[in-house]
């Protein structure tokens, strides 16, 4: 014998087909934004996780700089910070991860840039391209990281309730 629920083979209350919950599936504006920040914020952990193991194999291999080293320890500590804050919704990992983009990302391999363009031509040999390519990449990634990151928290201290932790 089959058993059916009630509210299947009960009657439904006068004026009423079922479908007059529609109004309670709408998401807020902020928290579609959030969804949205986060999606885009995935690929570019995804592009600079590629760009520390690019890092690790360049010092490893081929030459040892600050620059690199500076930026390759800001990855190793920012990006696991970045990954778990969004898995748990954590400002305060989030907010490392912004900072970590700036102080460890932008400065040093701002810096690098510098020299490689304005300093003894880094062009003429042939890694001196491919070098000048990766340093623009890791910068762009850190400023669309960090502009991503604070982006986020905002919207998650203005929407409230979320972990501090």
């Amino acid at each position: 014998r089959e058993r059916k629920m009630a509210s299947r083979t009960g009657t439904r209350v006068g004026g009423t087909d079922g479908s007059d919950y529609s109004h309670r599936e709408k998401v807020a504006p902020q928290y579609q934004r959030i969804v949205e920040i986060k999606r885009k914020l995935k690929p570019v952990i995804l592009l600079q996780t590629i760009c520390l193991i690019s890092l690790l194999i360049n010092l490893v291999l081929v030459y040892h700089t600050t620059t690199a080293s500076l930026t390759a320890a800001g990855f190793l500590i920012g990006l696991p910070c970045i990954y778990f804050g969004l898995k748990k919704n954590s400002i305060a990992l989030v907010n490392f991860y912004s900072t970590c983009c700036v102080v460890f990302g932008l400065f040093p391999m701002s810096f690098r840039m510098y020299k490689l363009l304005f300093g003894p031509s880094m062009l003429a040999y042939p890694g001196g391209l491919i070098l000048t390519v990766e340093t623009g990449l890791i910068l762009l990634l850190n400023v669309i990281g960090a502009y991503l990151a604070r982006a986020l928290m905002s919207l998650w201290m203005r929407s409230g309730g979320l972990s501090q932790k």
